[in-house]
C-alpha cells in the first residue's frame, strides 16, 4: 500500500454551491408560485429537493470526469534557476583556489 493519501476528486463546497444555485434556478417558478399562493408549499419544497438532487448528481459526474482527466496530467518540471549555474561555477572556482592555496602553503613549508 502507498503511504501517500489520495487527493480529493471533487471539492465538496464547490459541488454543494453549484447544486444549490442550480436547484434554486430550476425550481424558481415553483417557488415563486408558492409565494403567490398558487402552489402548495410542500409541493414546491419537494420540487426544490428534487432539483437540488438532480443538479448535484450532474455536477458530481462532470467534476469527477474533469478531475479524472486532470489526474492523468503530470505537472511540468520547474524551470531551472538562472542563478544556479553561477553558484556552481563559483563553488568550483572556490575549490580550485582553496586547493591551489593548500598546494602553495605546503610547498613553501618544505
Amino acid at each position: 500500500m502507498s503511504d501517500t493519501p489520495k487527493p480529493k476528486r471533487v471539492d465538496p463546497q464547490l459541488l454543494y454551491g453549484l447544486s444549490l444555485l442550480g436547484g434554486l434556478a430550476l425550481s424558481w417558478p415553483s417557488l415563486a408560485s408558492a409565494m403567490r399562493g398558487e402552489t402548495d408549499i410542500i409541493a414546491a419544497g419537494i420540487r426544490l429537493l428534487l432539483s437540488i438532487s438532480i443538479v448535484w448528481i450532474g455536477a458530481y459526474f462532470i467534476t469527477s470526469l474533469i478531475g479524472g482527466y486532470a489526474a492523468g496530467i503530470e505537472a511540468p518540471e520547474p524551470a531551472p534557476d538562472p542563478r544556479e549555474p553561477q553558484r556552481v561555477l563559483n563553488t568550483a572556482m572556490n575549490q580550485e583556489v582553496v586547493g591551489a592555496m593548500e598546494t602553495v602553503s605546503t610547498s613553501e613549508v618544505v
